[in-house]
């Protein structure tokens, strides 16, 4: 079976060599003179003919006359009648609902002594750190890298924070997301 994924392009064909020794080949012929004659002819016979039917016709066209303007008569005015009187409503809840208060109790929202912190990303090379800070930056938070000793080598952890409520982390999270940052975890504030 072909392998048509892995196919790509066709290859241009070699330069093609001439299989006649040292002889070129001949230019194409030249189009027919007759044949450009006869539609020249044909041409000249088509304009013709219109030219002819134009001519016949001319002048013979039915002249309809407009016919002449009546006069408009006004219409007497006529009074719109009374409208009917609005229906009584058959709900009585409406008049009920207009001046009631509805009390909803909204628990209060704990605060609590923990803070939370946004990170985006931990690479080997401080370039690349460096480079998704600059775009958080245009995105209008303050990140932060801190260097992490790994198991086999060192590395850069981006971060935002710190966020006094995680409802803000995830405002912040949502935000990056739309800038395209997207794999932003929060975590508790350390240190």
């Amino acid at each position: 079976m072909a392998d048509y994924a892995k196919k790509g392009k066709p290859r241009a064909p070699a330069n093609k060599k001439n299989t006649r020794r040292g002889k070129a080949t001949p230019p194409p012929a030249p189009a027919s003179r007759t044949g450009l004659w006869v539609m020249l002819v044909l041409v000249l016979l088509a304009i013709a003919g219109f030219s002819y039917f134009l001519f016949a016709i001319g002048g013979k066209a039915d002249q309809v006359q407009a016919p002449a303007p009546t006069e408009v008569k006004p219409k007497p005015s006529v009074k719109p009648a009374a409208l009917p009187q609005v229906p009584q409503q058959k709900w009585q809840y409406i008049d009920q609902l207009k001046d009631k208060e509805v009390l909803v109790d909204v628990p209060e929202q704990q605060i609590s002594n923990q803070r939370f912190r946004l990170q985006c990303a931990s690479y080997k090379s401080l370039a690349q750190a460096d480079g998704l800070k600059a775009k958080i930056a245009f995105q209008g938070f303050e990140s932060h890298i801190k260097k992490v000793q790994g198991s086999s080598s060192d590395w850069y952890q981006v971060y935002l924070g710190p966020f006094k409520t995680r409802r803000n982390a995830e405002a912040a999270r949502h935000r990056m997301q739309r800038a395209r940052i997207n794999g932003c975890q929060i975590y508790f504030w350390q240190g």
